[in-house]
């Protein structure tokens, strides 16, 4: 009894450090989330996040190399700099939200998520989609897998 009381204090502790590391990040004056979705195919499914400070964590959820896993990096500070200047050449804040009136269901999807001071925006995205202009926002999540080389955390990387 005591071993299982032990276990859920510890199960409770280790959820509360996480929480407040994730509202720590989150009360950061920077702070980006790309989160991919699946396909029918191969396509890596995951969660990216990094911080004002340059901390990169990949919780992967499909086709990577950690199984449902998590991967930790970092880039510099002046490369989180050049996001910034990234996300402000594609107008993020301000690019309109496409309509998709056909749409490829075997194509993944993606939501991108910034934080920069005050302004805060999560912008949808599927490629399954014929958008008729082009769009930065993709462009941009581009940006981010190649900033931040996601692709070590794949399984084709392996």
């Amino acid at each position: 009894m005591r071993l299982r009381i032990s276990q859920i204090l510890f199960t409770l502790a280790v959820t509360s450090v996480a929480a407040f590391a994730l509202s720590s990040q989150m009360g950061s004056d920077f702070y980006v989330e790309l989160s991919r979705g699946s396909c029918f195919g191969n396509c890596p499914s995951y969660v990216l996040s990094i911080d004002g400070a340059g901390k990169v964590v990949y919780r992967g959820t499909r086709e990577n190399k950690f199984d449902y896993g998590d991967g930790v990096g970092s880039i510099s500070i002046k490369q989180v700099d050049e996001l910034r200047q990234e996300i402000t050449k594609a107008s993020f804040f301000d690019v309109p939200t496409p309509s998709c009136d056909e749409k490829i269901d075997d194509e993944s999807d993606f939501w991108l998520f910034v934080k920069d001071g005050k302004d805060e925006r999560q912008v949808y995205r599927h490629h399954g989609c014929s958008y008729t202009e082009p769009d930065s926002v993709v462009e941009l999540a581009r940006f981010i897998d190649d900033l931040t080389n996601s692709s070590r955390w794949h399984k084709s990387s392996k």
